[in-house]
């Protein structure tokens, strides 16, 4: 079973992804998180549902996606996920925080494809809390960046307010009058 790190920690992830051409059908009594593509999601509105009325269907889409037909739907999704098709594009960070921080999705953002460790600290800045590097990288380096980086000049999803403020809590105010 591939392994992911999720929450936190390295996790055995059960998760499938659905790719564009795949035809499978989904069983209304599957317990694993299946992610479709955006376009076929959309075309279901996801009507998929656990006994628990908890939706099982997640939806994936790549970072040049337009998001904007889901956005209505977001309080429907459990997870969603952003497939980074080269470690170099960045376009995938932004959509996590627009998600996260424009659109207040609350559910589980997870980042997979051509991703390495190193990205792991600024894939959690941008509001990612599930990532599935690429094989070949270790998720154990991607988990020690992950723990060695608690402080960023930058604010972020998680931690809006910069080191700066935290030293001179007036300092936002006096800035402001200038």
């Amino acid at each position: 079973m591939p392994r992911i790190i999720k929450d936190g920690g390295i996790v055995d992830d059960s998760a499938r992804i659905i790719e564009m051409d795949e035809d499978t059908l989904i069983p209304p009594t599957a317990q694993q998180l299946v992610f479709l593509p955006l376009s076929r999601w959309l075309a279901m509105q996801a009507s998929v549902e656990m006994p628990e009325g908890k939706k099982l269907v997640g939806v994936w889409f790549d970072g040049e996606a337009d998001i904007a037909a889901l956005i209505d739907h977001l309080d429907r999704l459990p997870a969603i996920a952003i497939r980074f098709n080269s470690f170099q594009d960045g376009t995938g960070f932004s959509l996590g925080a627009l998600l996260r921080e424009s659109h207040g999705y609350g559910g589980e953002l997870r980042a997979f494809g051509q991703l390495i460790a190193d990205q792991a600290p600024q894939l959690r800045r941008c509001g990612f809390n599930a990532i599935a590097l690429q094989p070949g990288e270790s998720l154990e380096t991607a988990m020690s960046m992950l723990e060695g980086m608690n402080l960023s000049y930058q604010g972020s999803i998680y931690s809006p307010r910069t080191p700066f403020k935290f030293r001179f809590p007036s300092a936002s105010n006096s800035v402001n009058k200038i």
